[in-house]
């Protein structure tokens, strides 16, 4: 009730007497000659306190129940400090559930207390785990009343009485600019009002800002009748100097040959020139004070103070072709391209997908690994255990063994973009036997997701059946994998088993088939948007699956380009034309891509920062290392005879993929390691290093030091 005029006593703000301060004395004068009408209160029965907080004061209501219903006891209503006001919502609504307790305590202390607050989760309060040190000392005030203290949640829609005593209009701050003297900053050009009372911050142009508004105001032929009207005469003066509708058709003022636009009491600056709007949405967009923030906050942010015809149209076009923004955020719409199921393969084994799983826990053999290989009708699988450092010639060997020799040669093999399948070898030997590669693009496992499917199927059904060291899992795979073949898939309502080696399998498995792709395609693209683009679009490329030069992958850009589409192989599938060293798959699916918005000659030339290019591992089956950052004295399994090994970590590859390499099979490196073990020299007692041998090019493992260090 008194805060205005306890606000007149504060230090650097002028004694300004206002009709408010007139309104405060009044209430005061009759506060003081007037009583209330309140119940007496009845000790030793429960009471009910009712409590709310808003941004600058709390209040409450004690209270007791009488047969016409509840009756008002005591009311509190109580200003914040300015340190209060910077707490949060759960600590103010608890400070006034304190407050309360403290002010009424002659009352409420022995008997039953119930507190009503509309903050829900102060009725945890007492079980809070983590409290602050201003929280522990409000529970020692709840627990000095122990049981008798219940918390209750109300609606705050029946909080009425608490709710108006924590929201008195007389309590709320008058405006910024009649109490506060700002502190200016000038930060290029734009000064920063910020004003300590209520922390709002608010952007000014500078004078030269303004001083080029006028000067356009006075020369532009339409609006120099309302900045600079002409002299009329004494008699015409009296009347209104409105300009007739078609000049400006909203309500106005004019201030220094400045237009003021009024709306909803407040007035705004009137800009009409495209020009100098490019420099208020610049302000108020690209700025770091504006934190460059979505279309909604910004075209707020600029009605603040400023009003043009067609404001939101005009800041969702700056903001939509803003360069930083296309680059840096997430995208929060659905993924891009519909699903684009395989076509049904006439006959068994026709097409047939590969993967690996791995790596494994080492079993007593050796193995490490699974190779599973799925025929895409029958969903016929196999799974032959071998080890992660298997190379395309031994690949080759497995599959015309195990596959090949039973099934034929299929019409096309699907893939992902592994070292192994994108090698030269391996291109040469499928070419060889009349084998097509599908690939999936880029970063997109969904083009193979049978086997994807297909790998979590027998890892489930090896977590059932392993033993503790998990090391007998490659003795369970021919188990399981008559297992698998002989259930009943749903996509055809057949064991595999039955397709392959029964006597009717193929039009009823071909239509349950059908069927099921249509089931999938209708299901996954609920989720999906349709995006197309043609040959000469420029678009940004996703760095999710990329690994990008810096220290921090949250603080990188989410986007890189633009680049230019140059063929359509697909409706969801489009190659680009990349700069040479990125040296990475230039096909990518459509949920990659960004199309790439151009900002509008309207907004000039726009300040943006230039990234450097961006590097990739190479795909052609050579292991190139990054560096080495381990060495250890260890045996291989199976072997008597310990070694040294190298902790090596792979360029391309994440740091959880470092592998332990024998020194021996690092010929191809020497200078790496040399250069390790000099920076690293042995401690005493330790093993000496053997000198380098000459090792058949053959055997080697095919490890390259890159040309071009990180």
């Amino acid at each position: 009730m008194a805060a205005p005029l306890t606000l007149l006593t504060k230090k650097n703000v002028p004694f300004l007497w206002t009709t408010k301060q007139t309104q405060a004395l009044e209430a005061l004068k009759t506060a003081l000659s007037t009583a209330p009408v309140l119940k007496n209160p009845e000790f030793g029965k429960p009471f009910v306190i009712t409590t709310d907080a808003s941004e600058f004061a709390v209040g409450a209501v004690l209270s007791q129940s009488t047969p016409e219903g509840e009756r008002p006891v005591a009311f509190i209503s109580q200003t914040l400090s300015d340190t209060e006001r910077r707490w949060p919502t759960h600590d103010r609504e608890l400070h006034a559930i304190v407050c309360a307790l403290k002010r009424w305590r002659h009352y409420v202390e022995g008997v039953p207390i119930t507190v009503l607050t509309d903050h829900n989760s102060l009725k945890y309060f007492m079980e809070q785990k983590e409290l602050s040190k201003r929280q522990v000392r409000w529970l020692e005030t709840l627990l000095e009343y122990g049981n008798d203290l219940l918390i209750k949640y109300l609606p705050g829609k029946a909080n009425v009485v608490a709710d108006a005593l924590s929201r008195r209009a007389d309590f709320e701050l008058p405006p910024v600019s009649d109490t506060v003297l700002p502190q200016l900053l000038r930060v290029q050009g734009i000064r920063v009002n910020s004003v300590r009372v209520n922390s709002i911050v608010h952007f000014e142009p500078n004078q030269g800002w303004l001083a080029e508004l006028k000067d356009a105001l006075v020369k532009d032929p339409l609006y120099k009748k309302v900045v600079a009207p002409a002299p009329v005469s004494n008699r015409r003066r009296r009347r209104s100097l409105a300009p007739p509708p078609s000049v400006l058709d909203f309500e106005y003022s004019v201030q220094n040959d400045l237009i003021y636009a009024h709306s909803k009491g407040r007035k705004k600056l009137f800009v009409p020139f495209k020009k100098l709007q490019a420099k208020v949405l610049a302000a108020n967009h690209d700025h770091v004070t504006a934190g460059h923030v979505g279309m909604d906050k910004t075209t707020e942010l600029v009605s603040r103070h400023y009003y043009w015809r067609g404001i939101a149209q005009t800041v969702q076009r700056y903001v939509k072709s803003c360069l930083l923004c296309q680059r840096m955020k997430s995208n929060n719409q659905k993924p891009a391209g519909l699903l684009q199921p395989l076509p049904v393969p006439d006959h068994n084994w026709e097409h047939v997908s590969l993967d690996l799983i791995g790596p494994l826990p080492t079993t007593l053999n050796g193995f490490d690994c699974i190779v599973t290989v799925v025929d895409k009708l029958s969903k016929m699988g196999h799974f032959i255990a071998t080890t992660t450092t298997v190379d395309a010639p031994s690949l080759a060997k497995l599959m015309m063994s195990n596959i090949f020799r039973l099934h034929g040669f299929p019409k096309a093999l699907i893939s992902d973009r592994d070292a192994r399948f994108t090698s030269e070898y391996w291109k040469q030997f499928i070419d060889a036997l009349g084998i097509a590669s599908h690939m999936s693009t880029a970063f997109h496992p969904e083009t193979d997701g049978q086997t994807e499917r297909m790998n979590r199927t027998i890892e489930e059904m090896l977590r059932s059946y392993v033993n503790d060291k998990h090391d007998n899992w490659d003795e369970l795979l021919p188990y399981l994998e008559l297992a698998y073949n002989n259930s009943r898939q749903a996509s055809h309502k057949f064991t595999p088993y039955f397709l392959n080696h029964g006597t009717h399998p193929f039009v009823p498995a071909k239509q349950h088939l059908e069927r099921a792709r249509e089931r999938q395609r209708e299901y996954a693209n609920k989720s999906r948007r349709h995006v197309e683009f043609k040959v000469g679009d420029r678009v940004y490329l996703s760095t999710e699956n990329l690994k990008l030069p810096g220290p921090s992958r949250k603080l990188q850009e989410r986007r890189i380009g633009p680049f230019t589409i140059s063929k359509v192989l697909s409706p969801v599938t489009y190659k680009l034309t990349l700069p040479n060293e990125m040296q990475i798959h230039a096909t990518f699916h459509v949920k990659l891509l960004h199309p790439f918005v151009e900002s509008p000659e309207e907004f000039g030339e726009r300040v943006t920062v230039e990234l450097p290019p961006i590097g990739y591992a190479r795909g052609d089956g050579i292991y190139l290392v990054d560096y080495v950052f381990g060495r250890k004295w260890d045996t291989i399994v199976g072997k008597s005879r310990p070694e040294w090994f190298y902790h090596v970590a792979w360029l391309g590859y994440s740091l959880e993929e470092a592998t332990w390499e024998p020194r021996r099979q690092l010929l191809g490196i020497k200078d790496l390691i040399d250069e390790y073990d000099a920076a690293h020299p042995l401690k005493r007692g330790e093993a000496t290093l053997p000198p380098w041998p000459t090792v058949n090019s053959k055997k080697k493992k095919n490890i390259k030091e890159p040309t071009k260090k990180k």
